[in-house]
Formats: C-alpha cells, sequence, structure tokens
C-alpha cells in the first residue's frame, strides 16, 4: 500500500489583520485533520487568533483534490474564525472543487475569490 501524498500548509503572508496561507497537495479523510490543525496553528502563531476581524485567505492553487473531509475540515476552520469576528475566503480553487464546494453550498459562508483579487 502507498503512502498518500501529504498536505501542505505553508504561511505566505501575515499581517495585523489579514493572513494568506497556501494549501497544497491532496486533502482527504487521512489528512484532513492535519491540515485543520496545521491552518489553525499557523493562524494561532501569528498572534492575528485574537484579533477580531481577522482575514484568512487559503490559497488552493496547489491542492489536487478535496474530499468531504477535507470540506468539513475547512467548515471547522471557518467556525473557528467566525466565532471569534474573523472572516475565511477561498482562493485559486480548482473547478472540482469550487464545484464541491457550491454543491455542499459551503461557498454560501465561505467566499470564492478569483486568484487575481486581492485579498
Amino acid at each position: 500500500m502507498s503512502t498518500p501524498p501529504p498536505v501542505t500548509v505553508a504561511l505566505t503572508t501575515a499581517d495585523r489583520d489579514r493572513v494568506v496561507i497556501a494549501l497544497g497537495g491532496e486533502i482527504d479523510h487521512v489528512t484532513a485533520a492535519r491540515m485543520h490543525d496545521d491552518v489553525l496553528a499557523l493562524i494561532d502563531n501569528t498572534g492575528t487568533d485574537s484579533t477580531p476581524g481577522v482575514h484568512v485567505l487559503l490559497d488552493f492553487s496547489q491542492v489536487r483534490f478535496c474530499d468531504s473531509s477535507g470540506m468539513s475540515a475547512l467548515l471547522g476552520i471557518w467556525r473557528r474564525l467566525h466565532t471569534r469576528g474573523g472572516t475565511l475566503t477561498v482562493t485559486a480553487l480548482p473547478a472540482n472543487i469550487a464545484k464541491a464546494l457550491r454543491i455542499g453550498g459551503l461557498d454560501q459562508l465561505i467566499p470564492i475569490v478569483a486568484a487575481d483579487t486581492p485579498a
């Protein structure tokens, strides 16, 4: 049995009220919990977690796959930010992942913006 490709989580920008995190790889039932925890840890480590109104942008340009476990992880990240007055936005989604977000109704909670839209 082969090892699943890892999911990568990398901080690209951290300002006082804005955090940009690049994701990569495959977000599935094996990697979703780690992605969730890694994203929240990065937000915590920037010191913006308790900042009211912090905006987090997740860049999906290097994500190849995201299943329902990944969608659930996104919802968990959104919930954490939302309860603290923050927002979550996603960008550069592959078409299949954007479609899954829309079908699941998550685009009503988590805005999808074009890759060239300023965060």
